[in-house]
């Protein structure tokens, strides 16, 4: 029948038949395979019929039947238009057998008659929803009654004399301004905003080392402006940690006892940190950002393996009580060459030994050196300003401004991914 046609163009199929499209002879042989959906669109397998443009759409079903979490977003976006999820269609997820758990954005006010009859895998319903949406007949027959239902804490009353929902016996209180996005966890602190603080993560999942700079949770793109009072206290076992440059404050006790954390960079977008935020580590190292203002009290306290800093701020930073207690005070801190006499004369940064870190480091052939004494007699190869060669020789001497320096050791990562080096003298 399809003699001669490529088996590579677009074919559309109704969406509610598209899995059998895709099982049946010779359908299943055309390779894009697309959901038809009548004056709609699809998003993220989920189908969406457009009730007003640019405004509110209908949720009525799926192109794949989801398994698992159903999390139904607020917003959809398609072809430049934004759109509110504010219905879910008559049996748009009827005999969905293998959903485990749903959450229902709180832009939806209409649950159509048996959306989800016959799923009786049901473990929790979380209904973000202020004013309780209208069920319709049969919406969530056979599935236990029992099971949690949670709601805004604000609005439990209302659920508890609702119609449909009054139904269900274990209908719980939930401060709705906590999300869950890959395993972290966020508290929403400025919805018009659109920001968040991270405050945590999952127990038993692997944390992430390189922590976003920004979450997407359902349909809407937020900021993360804050790290939350423990977030990651007592993870002894992460070794470091990439801070995004959208944290404004990092809290309480954040990073504290992170007993493998051996060194930091706090990005320029910080301007707080907030009390014993990196107390009781053993951390080396330390790049304090250009952002940061304040320093609060014991917020580096009982760091005594600090062996270098390194602050970017043009103004010292004002510095809490015991901020450094047991940190040792010869160890180098290089300050921006503009602000050395602020530093020399700030409480606490004028007990450090203090370097003008615009005259520290120098480039000699390619390669980038930095002093490791005041008397600029020895240098750390730190990296290079040019591609360096195919056999890289590494010099036992180096002269800058007339002077020889003796080269005593080479940087971390001072050559990572130079993938053209074949051999190193």
């Amino acid at each position: 029948a399809f003699l001669g046609v490529g088996r590579d163009i677009t074919v559309e199929v109704p969406f509610r038949s598209f899995a059998a499209y895709k099982a049946a002879d010779p359908w299943k042989e055309f390779t894009n395979m697309q959901p038809y959906v009548t004056n709609g669109f699809v998003a993220d397998n989920l189908v969406y019929k457009i009730r007003e443009w640019n405004v509110s759409v209908r949720l009525d079903g799926y192109v794949t039947e989801p398994k698992g979490l159903l999390d139904i977003p607020e917003i959809v976006t398609d072809k430049g238009a934004t759109y509110s999820v504010t219905e879910i269609n008559d049996e748009s997820f009827a005999y969905c057998e293998e959903l485990t758990e749903l959450i229902i954005p709180s832009t939806v006010t209409v649950i159509g008659s048996h959306a989800f009859h016959y799923n009786r895998k049901f473990t929790q319903i979380t209904v973000r929803a202020t004013e309780p949406p209208f069920i319709g007949e049969g919406a969530f027959a056979n599935t236990e009654r029992s099971i949690p239902v949670f709601v805004p804490a604000t609005s439990l009353e209302a659920y508890q004399a609702a119609d449909g929902w009054k139904e269900f016996t274990n209908l719980q209180a939930k401060d709705m301004s906590i999300i869950i996005v890959n395993d972290l966890k966020y508290r929403i602190t400025d919805e018009t905003a659109r920001e968040v603080e991270l405050i945590g993560y999952k127990d038993g999942v692997p944390i992430p080392t390189e922590l976003p700079a920004t979450v997407l949770y359902s349909g809407k793109e937020y900021s993360v402006t804050r790290i939350g009072n423990r977030a990651f206290a007592e993870c002894f076992w992460i070794s470091s940690f990439i801070l995004p440059n959208s944290v404004k404050s990092i809290g309480e006790e954040a990073f504290s006892y992170c007993w493998e954390l051996s060194e930091i960079t706090i990005p320029n977008s910080v301007e707080t940190i907030e009390k014993a935020a990196f107390a009781y580590n053993f951390m080396s190292k330390i790049t304090i950002g250009s952002g940061v203002k304040s320093i609060g009290d014991e917020a580096f306290a009982d760091n005594d393996s600090f062996v270098e800093m390194t602050v970017l701020a043009a103004v010292p930073p004002t510095v809490g009580t015991d901020a450094f207690r047991g940190t040792k005070r010869d160890i180098p801190v290089h300050v921006p060459g503009a602000s050395f006499d602020a530093y020399k004369a700030a409480d606490v940064w004028k007990d450090f030994n203090l370097w003008d870190m615009d005259l520290i480091t120098f480039i000699a052939n390619g390669l980038k050196y930095r002093f490791t004494d005041k008397d600029k007699k020895n240098v750390e190869l730190i990296g290079y300003e040019t591609a360096p060669p195919d056999v890289l020789k590494i010099p036992a001497t180096v002269t800058n401004d007339g002077t020889t320096c003796s080269v005593t050791a080479i940087g971390k990562e001072a050559f990572v991914g130079c993938k053209g080096i074949l051999g190193v003298t």
